[in-house]
C-alpha cells in the first residue's frame, strides 16, 4: 500500500520570503515612524498556521523546528511592541525602537531567515521517493510514491464498477482490507493505468535507449591552408 505526499510536506518557500518582507517592513516603520500593517500573532501568519498543524515524524525535522520556534515568536512580539511604541508618548520610545532594530538586524533576522531556508531543505531531503512496479500483460510500469505502508496479501471486500464513479476516479476498482494495519484500502485498476499510459504515446524504450547512447566526441576536420 502506498501513499502520496507533497514533496515539502506543506512547507512553502514563500514562508521565507514572507518573513524577509516582514523584517523589511518592520525596519522601515522604525525609520519612518509609520505604524506597519503586520501580523502580530505568530500563530496567525502562514508559517505559524503550518507550524501549529504540522506533525513531523522525522527526528531531524523535529529538532530543527524547535530551533525556529523562539526566534519566530520573538519577531512577532517585536512587531507588536513596535506598533505600540509608535503610538506611544513615552519619552524613551525612540531609544527602545533603536534597540529593537539592532536586535532584529544583528541577530533575529539572520537567524530566523537562515533557519527557515534550512527547514525547506531538511524536509525535502527527509522525503525519499520510491517506485512501485506494476506488471500487466507482460509490460511493466513504475509509479512514483513517497511511502510504502506495508507489503502483504490483502483481503478483498468488494469489486464493483460503481466504485469508479463513487470515488470520481477511473483508477479505483476495488476495496480491500489490510490485515497488518486493520484498515480498508482502495485498490487501483492496473488496466486503466496502462491504457492511460499507452494513450500518451510516450515511447519509453526509445527514450531510455537514447539516454544510454555513448557520447562520441567529433574531431573537427583538419583545415589545410591553400598555397
Amino acid at each position: 500500500m502506498v501513499s502520496s505526499k507533497n514533496s515539502s510536506e506543506g512547507f512553502e518557500s514563500s514562508f521565507v520570503e514572507d518573513h524577509k518582507k516582514y523584517v523589511e517592513e518592520l525596519l522601515n516603520s522604525i525609520d519612518t515612524g509609520i505604524s506597519p500593517a503586520l501580523t502580530l500573532n505568530s500563530h496567525q501568519c502562514p508559517f505559524g498556521v503550518w507550524y501549529d498543524n504540522y506533525k513531523p515524524t522525522n527526528n531531524l525535522v523535529i529538532n530543527h523546528l524547535k530551533k525556529i520556534d523562539e526566534p519566530h515568536k520573538r519577531l512577532h512580539v517585536i512587531g507588536a511592541e513596535v506598533v505600540k511604541l509608535l503610538s506611544s508618548s513615552r519619552g524613551d520610545s525612540e531609544e527602545r525602537l533603536q534597540a529593537l532594530k539592532q536586535e532584529v538586524c544583528e541577530r533575529l533576522a539572520p537567524e530566523l531567515i537562515g533557519l527557515l531556508e534550512k527547514t525547506l531543505k531538511i524536509i525535502k531531503d527527509s522525503i525519499r521517493e520510491m517506485v512501485v512496479i506494476l506488471e500487466f500483460s507482460g509490460a511493466n510500469i513504475g509509479l512514483i510514491v513517497d511511502e510504502v505502508h506495508s507489503v502483504e496479501v490483502l483481503s478483498y471486500l468488494s469489486k464493483d464498477m460503481d466504485l469508479k464513479s463513487a470515488y470520481g476516479s477511473k483508477y479505483i476498482n476495488s476495496v480491500a482490507k489490510s490485515n497488518k494495519m486493520d484498515e480498508m484500502v482502495l485498490l487501483v485498476d492496473e488496466r486503466s493505468i496502462f491504457d492511460t499510459f499507452k494513450a500518451s504515446n510516450v515511447d519509453v524504450e526509445a527514450i531510455l535507449e537514447k539516454q544510454a547512447e555513448p557520447v562520441v566526441e567529433k574531431t573537427p576536420p583538419e583545415v589545410v591552408p591553400k598555397n
